[in-house]
């Protein structure tokens, strides 16, 4: 029996997915799994473990870590970190000086319902605001193509070629839970281009591992954003680490709630996501909102 390669995978919450992936689809490789928490607590002695492994493979979202030490590893490759906005355009996180703000579903928020609330709107005129009118003014029908064009670029840098492999992931609907979080054949996917570029015989099948992403927070895919891509939507929003889902009036209530625990002026969306803030902030000041 030839041994198996030892790979070490260090990425984000994509981790388990894409390794566990990497690990079906291949039949010579044995793959450890490390999220950036669990390096960051131990990074140490993960730098003295790379070298017993044939490949180090280090995500984007890992890249640049202080302390990160690659240089005792045989061999290191680079994968990009997933991210696609298109079905989900209002998402945005909320930070209190540096710390990421918990919502009802976790760090995702809507930046409609945050600016809303920032306005001194209350929670009806908030929900009214949800609305095709509001998207359009927002900009947000003309976000997929642009995160389309991001995904791809993003990937190819990498040498990943996804082109083939995206519409095939818009056939089945919304492939994203989140701007961050790929449902699990989008990491399978990718896992199986990865090993084919580096030629590796892969075995696909319709046996795909767990998607442990789906115990994480899920952002609605708005009904009428949806319908523009060809995919369908509901103003439904899961919870962490629960198989509950919440409407859009009850997400907007205790989003509400969440920023009423903080003072005044203290919350500000990521920097990423300033020019929607200034964007929506600007229509919403402008009127009191599309009917």
């Amino acid at each position: 029996m030839v041994a198996k390669e030892r790979w070490i995978l260090i990425s984000n919450c994509q981790t388990y997915g894409l390794a566990q992936s990497m690990q079906m689809l291949a039949r010579d490789i044995s793959i450890d799994p490390v999220d950036v928490g669990q390096y960051n607590a131990h990074i140490a002695h993960y730098n003295d473990s790379f070298a017993a492994y044939d490949r180090v493979l280090v995500s984007a979202a890992a890249s640049g870590l202080p302390g990160a030490d690659f240089s005792r590893s045989r061999r290191v490759d680079r994968l990009p970190k997933l991210v696609y906005t298109g079905f989900h355009p209002d998402l945005t996180y909320i930070m209190n000086g540096g710390t990421v703000v918990d919502g009802p579903i976790g760090a995702y928020h809507s930046m409609i319902a945050f600016v809303a609330y920032g306005l001194g709107r209350s929670v009806e005129e908030a929900l009214s605001l949800f609305n095709s009118r509001t998207y359009a003014a927002c900009g947000y029908f003309d976000t997929w193509k642009q995160a389309r064009q991001e995904l791809i670029a993003n990937c190819g840098h990498y040498g990943l070629d996804i082109s083939e492999a995206l519409p095939r992931w818009g056939r089945r609907g919304a492939f994203m839970y989140g701007n961050n979080h790929p449902r699990i054949h989008v990491l399978y996917d990718v896992a199986r281009i990865y090993l084919e570029r580096e030629g590796y015989a892969t075995y696909p099948s319709d046996i795909l591992p767990q998607d442990s992403l789906v115990t994480s927070g899920v952002f609605a895919t708005y009904p009428e954003i949806g319908e523009r891509l060809g995919v369908p939507g509901a103003y439904l929003f899961k919870r962490i680490s629960s198989y509950s889902q919440i409407g859009l009036r009850q997400f907007i209530e205790e989003s509400f709630a969440t920023y009423d625990l903080h003072a005044p002026d203290t919350l500000k969306v990521y920097d990423y996501w300033q020019p929607t803030y200034s964007r929506v902030s600007g229509l919403l000041q402008d009127q009191r909102g599309p009917a």
